[in-house]
């Protein structure tokens, strides 16, 4: 490129600069506590936007420990009937739980609903739990915090629940993929140590 090209390339680079330095904006970002605010009524919002999205990909990523609130299942089944890929993990030791949505969730997504048999200790004396709670929305939407997918979290436990949008995902994405991958590789196995908690 030549100095004439280039100099004729700056307006159009200029004008494409902010547009990469816009930050991401989302409604309801911020933390919410369940006594305060409704949480349940973040996750369903955050669901049915990625669901809406006019994105070429949208997804949702899933690190659960408990997840019994139906409301949340049935929408994130409806996300994956319109198009939405939904991949969830669950801890394999809350997946039996009464009114544990693995089942439902499982015969609605199929493979891409796992549970995670115990994560083994760093110096291999034993196994804890995939006790994360942390969801990935569409590349750069977050949700952590305590706020497990529960009837009780939504109705009666004091819980938080963190919202926000990152220009830099991999460090989520990389959680994920962490836990996502032992899962699938371990398929069976022991589901934790109940001693030292």
């Amino acid at each position: 490129m030549n100095l004439r090209h280039f100099l004729l390339a700056l307006p159009l680079i200029g004008s494409l600069l902010p547009a990469l330095a816009a930050p991401i904006v989302i409604t309801g970002a911020g933390v919410h506590f369940s006594r305060s605010s409704d949480c349940q009524k973040v996750v369903l919002q955050e669901i049915d936007a990625e669901s809406q999205a006019v994105t070429q990909t949208r997804t949702i990523q899933i690190l659960m420990y408990t997840f019994t609130d139906s409301t949340i299942a049935d929408h994130l089944i409806a996300a994956a009937k319109n198009g939405v890929a939904v991949t969830v993990v669950l801890d394999a030791s809350q997946a039996s739980l009464k009114n544990s949505q693995y089942l439902p969730l499982k015969a609605a997504l199929g493979d891409s609903v796992i549970l995670c048999h115990g994560l083994p200790y760093p110096d291999g004396d034993g196994y804890g739990i995939m006790h994360e709670k942390l969801t990935v929305l569409g590349g750069n939407v977050v949700m952590e915090g305590s706020y497990n997918f529960t009837a009780s979290a939504h109705r009666y436990n004091w819980e938080d629940l963190h919202l926000f949008a990152v220009q830099d995902i991999s460090p989520y994405q990389a959680e994920f993929n962490a836990v996502y991958n032992y899962a699938k590789a371990n398929p069976t196995g022991p589901i934790h140590n109940s001693g030292g908690f």
